[in-house]
């Protein structure tokens, strides 16, 4: 017997786990702060020789950190005084912070005690994971496609997109309003990102095993490709039943 087709909403679970899931990971990535101050701070040693570094007092590093705000005047300023090498160093690192684990997170920066990697173990640390990269990296140029910032990307388009959807959504809809819904969430919401994701979809999946936030985002795809699946077999069915006149 042939399983019945979901041809509303199109696989689509709205304000399921997956919702969910996706929001704590990103919750969990958010409470780590900012990884670039993150990745600067094991870069020269200390939190207080970094804030020295940025020309600010400890507490406010630290509370930058906790706080992530996008533009902070002595962050760029800092980053645009420093040499090349030593700004792709820090940038790169705050990539590999991003796909660690929290346990991995918690070693490099214990919740009770500061941090001992030293800068000349960070650096060497840096330097391994960029080499395990599977895409060149130009000097002077970070990489473009990383499996984990890919994901992220991608997540905070999900969870962003879904409680636009869950807004305007009505359970008493007519279904031609929620086609559109879904429609309008894959086809404009998650279009850039699907399509980043996509083109390096087999490097997700295999960072999925060990990464939170792969897995999350493989799972996203996966949802798509259902709804693609679906609309491809709508278009099928009605071609049948509506034969367009010659």
């Amino acid at each position: 017997m042939m399983s019945k087709r979901d041809f509303v909403t199109f696989g689509v679970k709205l304000n399921n786990r997956l919702q969910l899931r996706a929001s704590r990971t990103l919750s969990e990535l958010h409470a780590f702060g900012d990884l670039e101050l993150r990745s600067a701070w094991l870069y020269y040693g200390s939190q207080a020789t970094a804030s020295a570094a940025f020309g600010v007092s400890t507490n406010s590093y630290r509370k930058a950190i906790e706080q992530r705000e996008r533009y902070l005047r002595w962050k760029l300023r800092k980053f645009t005084q420093i040499s090349e090498d030593e700004l792709d160093l820090i940038m790169d690192g705050s990539q590999m912070l991003m796909g660690l684990s929290k346990a991995e997170r918690e070693t490099l920066f214990p919740p009770n005690a500061r941090p001992t990697v030293t800068k000349a173990k960070y650096t060497a640390k840096v330097e391994s994971w960029r080499r395990l990269q599977s895409e060149p990296r130009l000097p002077g140029c970070s990489f473009t496609s990383l499996p984990v910032p890919t994901a992220v990307e991608l997540i905070q388009s999900y969870v962003k997109g879904k409680q636009m959807l869950l807004k305007d959504y009505e359970a008493d809809a007519e279904s031609w309003y929620i086609k559109c819904l879904i429609w309008r969430f894959f086809e404009v919401h998650l279009h850039r990102p699907l399509k980043m994701a996509i083109e390096i979809r087999d490097r997700i999946e295999s960072e999925a095993r060990v990464s939170k936030l792969c897995a999350v985002a493989m799972d996203i795809i996966r949802e798509y490709e259902t709804y693609c699946s679906l609309r491809s077999e709508l278009r099928i069915v009605l071609s049948t039943c509506f034969p367009k006149k010659k």
